[in-house]
Protein backbone atom coordinates (compact mmCIF):
# COMPACT_ATOMS: atom_id res chain seq x y z
CA UNK A 1 0.00 0.00 0.00
CA UNK A 2 1.31 3.45 -0.88
CA UNK A 3 1.22 6.60 1.19
CA UNK A 4 -0.42 9.84 0.03
CA UNK A 5 3.06 11.33 -0.51
CA UNK A 6 4.07 8.42 -2.75
CA UNK A 7 0.85 8.69 -4.75
CA UNK A 8 1.39 12.45 -5.15
CA UNK A 9 4.99 11.90 -6.34
CA UNK A 10 3.87 9.26 -8.87
CA UNK A 11 1.09 11.55 -10.15
CA UNK A 12 3.52 14.44 -10.58
CA UNK A 13 6.02 12.15 -12.36
CA UNK A 14 3.31 11.02 -14.80
CA UNK A 15 2.24 14.64 -15.44
CA UNK A 16 5.87 15.65 -16.00
CA UNK A 17 6.34 12.82 -18.51
CA UNK A 18 3.17 13.71 -20.42
CA UNK A 19 4.03 17.43 -20.60
CA UNK A 20 7.81 17.39 -21.09
CA UNK A 21 8.62 13.80 -21.98
CA UNK A 22 10.67 12.76 -25.00
CA UNK A 23 10.61 9.43 -26.82
CA UNK A 24 13.84 7.46 -26.49
CA UNK A 25 15.08 4.01 -27.36
CA UNK A 26 17.98 2.17 -25.70
CA UNK A 27 20.42 -0.13 -27.43
CA UNK A 28 23.16 -2.33 -26.02
CA UNK A 29 25.09 -4.17 -28.65
CA UNK A 30 22.55 -5.77 -30.98
CA UNK A 31 19.68 -5.57 -28.47
CA UNK A 32 17.25 -2.66 -28.68
CA UNK A 33 14.38 -1.65 -26.44
CA UNK A 34 10.94 -0.48 -27.42
CA UNK A 35 10.42 3.28 -27.54
CA UNK A 36 9.46 4.76 -24.16
CA UNK A 37 9.02 8.19 -22.60
CA UNK A 38 11.72 9.82 -20.49
CA UNK A 39 12.29 13.34 -19.23
CA UNK A 40 15.47 15.32 -19.76
CA UNK A 41 17.68 17.20 -17.34
CA UNK A 42 21.24 18.47 -17.30
CA UNK A 43 24.28 18.05 -15.13
CA UNK A 44 27.80 19.26 -15.40
CA UNK A 45 31.26 18.91 -14.02
CA UNK A 46 34.18 21.27 -13.57
CA UNK A 47 37.75 20.11 -14.07
CA UNK A 48 40.74 22.25 -13.13
CA UNK A 49 43.70 21.58 -15.39
CA UNK A 50 47.39 21.79 -14.41
CA UNK A 51 47.89 24.90 -16.56
CA UNK A 52 45.27 26.79 -14.54
CA UNK A 53 42.50 26.50 -17.09
CA UNK A 54 39.00 25.33 -16.22
CA UNK A 55 37.04 22.83 -18.29
CA UNK A 56 33.28 22.77 -17.82
CA UNK A 57 31.47 19.76 -19.25
CA UNK A 58 27.71 19.75 -19.69
CA UNK A 59 25.90 16.44 -19.90
CA UNK A 60 22.36 15.46 -20.76
CA UNK A 61 20.61 13.44 -18.07
CA UNK A 62 17.57 11.28 -18.70
CA UNK A 63 15.03 10.46 -16.01
CA UNK A 64 13.71 7.01 -16.89
CA UNK A 65 11.21 4.92 -14.95
CA UNK A 66 12.83 1.67 -13.80
CA UNK A 67 9.88 -0.27 -15.23
CA UNK A 68 10.55 1.21 -18.72
CA UNK A 69 14.26 0.30 -18.92
CA UNK A 70 13.66 -3.30 -19.92
CA UNK A 71 15.10 -4.81 -23.04
CA UNK A 72 16.90 -7.96 -21.94
CA UNK A 73 14.52 -9.74 -19.59
CA UNK A 74 13.46 -7.92 -16.47
CA UNK A 75 14.28 -4.71 -14.65
CA UNK A 76 16.99 -6.40 -12.54
CA UNK A 77 19.04 -7.47 -15.57
CA UNK A 78 18.27 -4.31 -17.56
CA UNK A 79 19.94 -1.72 -15.34
CA UNK A 80 21.64 1.10 -17.27
CA UNK A 81 25.23 0.30 -18.14
CA UNK A 82 28.10 2.39 -19.38
CA UNK A 83 28.20 2.46 -23.19
CA UNK A 84 24.43 1.91 -23.63
CA UNK A 85 23.13 4.19 -26.37
CA UNK A 86 19.99 6.31 -25.94
CA UNK A 87 18.52 7.46 -29.26
CA UNK A 88 16.21 10.47 -29.42
CA UNK A 89 14.83 12.58 -32.25
CA UNK A 90 15.74 16.23 -31.56
CA UNK A 91 14.30 18.83 -33.97
CA UNK A 92 13.65 16.12 -36.56
CA UNK A 93 17.19 14.72 -36.40
CA UNK A 94 18.12 11.45 -34.72
CA UNK A 95 20.70 12.11 -31.99
CA UNK A 96 22.54 9.45 -29.99
CA UNK A 97 23.68 9.83 -26.41
CA UNK A 98 25.99 7.35 -24.71
CA UNK A 99 25.70 6.52 -21.03
CA UNK A 100 28.79 7.63 -19.17
CA UNK A 101 29.89 8.25 -15.62
CA UNK A 102 30.28 11.85 -14.52
CA UNK A 103 32.99 12.98 -12.09
CA UNK A 104 33.45 9.51 -10.66
CA UNK A 105 29.72 8.99 -10.04
CA UNK A 106 27.92 5.87 -11.15
CA UNK A 107 26.29 5.78 -14.58
CA UNK A 108 22.89 6.15 -12.95
CA UNK A 109 21.34 7.21 -9.66
CA UNK A 110 18.01 6.00 -8.30
CA UNK A 111 15.55 8.81 -7.56
CA UNK A 112 12.08 9.16 -6.18
CA UNK A 113 10.34 8.31 -2.96
CA UNK A 114 10.22 4.66 -3.99
CA UNK A 115 13.56 4.79 -5.86
CA UNK A 116 11.70 3.94 -9.05
CA UNK A 117 13.35 6.42 -11.46
CA UNK A 118 16.85 6.20 -12.95
CA UNK A 119 18.76 9.43 -13.50
CA UNK A 120 21.08 8.37 -16.30
CA UNK A 121 24.13 10.47 -17.22
CA UNK A 122 24.90 10.69 -20.95
CA UNK A 123 27.06 12.53 -23.46
CA UNK A 124 26.30 13.15 -27.12
CA UNK A 125 28.18 10.97 -29.58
Amino acid sequence: MTTPAQRAYNASRNAHKSLLGVKVMVSRGLKTSLTFTATVGQSGSITYEDDGSTLYTRNRDYYIDVADYIFIGDSETSKPQRMDILSEVVNGVAVNFQITNVSGEEEFVLHGEQRNVYRVHTKEI
